[in-house]
């Protein structure tokens, strides 16, 4: 489907994320309410787990900007929520974040959502010490964006409240942080990856074509950001997770940013980069779109959670 398929097709195909959101809660062993919230600007949260929870982590899902979450995507980050109560006696909730495909409207729209999502919560009375924030492909372009806005807010949107303390924790899942294939690892991958690269240029392409704002580079392309834009992160955030695969595409590009976050953050100790050897793009979604026994990648995640939140 994805490297032929119009956008119309593929969105006319996949049901839109707060259905999805309500067939995962009425299909769940626990008896889980079904908590919508606008949050403006035309977003929205998904709740998974109760709205008073102390701890909360702030998902963004992957899809490219031209697809809604995906079964899979409730199923992963459930499975950490469970994970941590059993395994960890550490109990979070999920506040699922619907934001608008690019289609629909131009970049930088999907940041200010971002920050409204994110300034949601911290208005709801989530202490930051108590955020982790996650998200997987695009997903974690978010989470990578948003940290680049709470250093240096963009023109374009609201910036959000001072926070009392550092973040938790952020997780970016295989992010997609540059659209540009100009990275040796993207021909080294083509043929491994789990993603077609034209698949991904194309839509890079719409979100370049959607940019209404044209001096954002920083924001928009993180991955093209200097080491410099992350000086101060560790008053931002306190750990970070990042993971990536030998046989992706983006490899290197995930890589670089990496390294520039490390120094950013002062200290390699808190930016954790995991790279799973024989794996694709978004390896953790694929296990639990596949249902395959999880890997390292999961299991690496699952880990973090548990130290950041402990």
């Amino acid at each position: 489907m994805c490297p032929n398929s119009t956008l119309r097709q593929m969105q006319w195909v996949l049901p839109s994320v707060d259905v999805t959101y309500e067939k995962f809660i009425k299909r769940h062993k626990e008896k889980l309410e079904i908590i919508h919230e606008d949050v403006g600007e035309g977003a929205s949260i998904h709740w998974i787990g109760p709205k008073s929870s102390n701890l909360v982590m702030l998902f963004f899902h992957g899809g490219g900007y031209v697809m809604p979450a995906v079964d899979a995507h409730f199923d992963m980050v459930d499975y950490w929520r469970t994970k941590m109560r059993k395994s960890y006696d550490i109990d979070f909730s999920i506040a699922f974040v619907q934001y608008s495909l690019v289609n629909f409207a131009p970049w930088p729209q999907q940041l200010r959502q971002v920050v409204a999502a994110f300034t949601h919560l911290i208005n709801q009375g989530v202490h930051p010490s108590n955020i982790i924030l996650a998200g997987d492909s695009v997903g974690g372009h978010q989470v990578a964006f948003l940290l680049g806005h709470i250093l240096h807010p963009h023109p374009g949107a609201n910036p959000v409240p001072k926070l009392s303390s550092p973040l938790a924790g952020a997780a970016m899942l295989s992010p997609w942080l540059t659209f540009s294939d100009a990275a040796p690892s993207f021909s080294a991958n083509a043929e491994t990856d789990l993603m077609p690269t034209p698949a991904l240029l194309a839509w890079g392409d719409l979100l370049k074509e959607s940019r209404g704002e044209s001096n954002d580079g920083n924001w928009f392309e993180p991955a093209e950001a200097p080491a410099e834009w992350w000086i101060g992160l560790d008053k931002v955030v306190s750990n970070i997770l990042i993971t990536t695969a030998t046989g992706e595409c983006m490899l290197d590009d995930i890589l670089s940013a990496g390294e520039k976050m490390r120094k950013g953050m002062g200290s390699e100790d808190k930016v954790e980069i995991f790279v799973q050897d024989e794996a694709c793009h978004n390896e953790i979604l694929a296990e639990f779109a596949t249902y395959d026994p999880t890997g390292p990648s999961t299991d690496t995640v699952t880990k973090w959670i548990a130290d950041v939140f402990s």
